[in-house]
């Protein structure tokens, strides 16, 4: 059987973790090590940047700062929010596959339930795993000539400068009008 030795998420947060909270010694402000895995963590759950600051009570200027300056941070924000994206596809195939409920409502009372499902979802995923089968195509056919008039002011040109047009147009194959 072939290990995987490829540390884990948590693992490699931690690993981190010294050269994060030696940042603030860099001139920048002060994070706890619980607001660093505060926000990694919410950052993993639910991708957002903006949530994940708020949580770890982090102003988002400050994340970046420490995005910006520190590799390992940088390196932990891309995989947290890799993570993130993660739990997105798995939400995207529960309401696929399994579906919700949607309440049904009568004259303001709801009245059933019914099981809902995503057929666009399902095109994404479908889309996403086998793109080769599922990609959208489209295919777009032409016979005959095509005649572009972009409005070319030829009254510039002196009388050589048009000879020489003439020419190419000949060469070119381009029937005169």
């Amino acid at each position: 059987m072939v290990q995987n030795n490829k540390p884990s998420f948590e693992e490699r947060l931690t690993s981190v973790g010294e050269e994060l909270l030696a940042l603030p010694q860099q001139g920048l402000p002060n994070i706890t090590r619980e607001q660093f895995a505060r926000f990694f963590g919410v950052l993993a759950i639910c991708g957002n940047v903006s949530e994940a600051c708020r949580r770890a009570k982090i102003s988002r200027v400050i994340a970046y700062r420490y995005k910006k300056r520190s590799k390992a941070f940088s390196d932990a924000w891309d995989e947290a929010a890799r993570v993130g994206l993660l739990c997105l596809e798995d939400e995207a195939r529960r309401r696929a596959f399994q579906g919700w409920d949607k309440p049904v409502f009568y004259q303001g009372e709801q009245v059933a339930v019914t099981q809902e499902y995503s057929d666009t979802l399902l095109m994404f995923l479908l889309n996403g795993g086998m793109s080769e089968k599922y990609k959208h195509r489209q295919v777009t056919e032409h016979a005959g000539s095509v005649t572009l008039n972009r409005g070319i002011d030829l009254t510039r040109l002196d009388e050589e400068e048009l000879r020489l047009l003439r020419t190419l147009a000949d060469k070119a194959g381009f029937a005169a009008e």
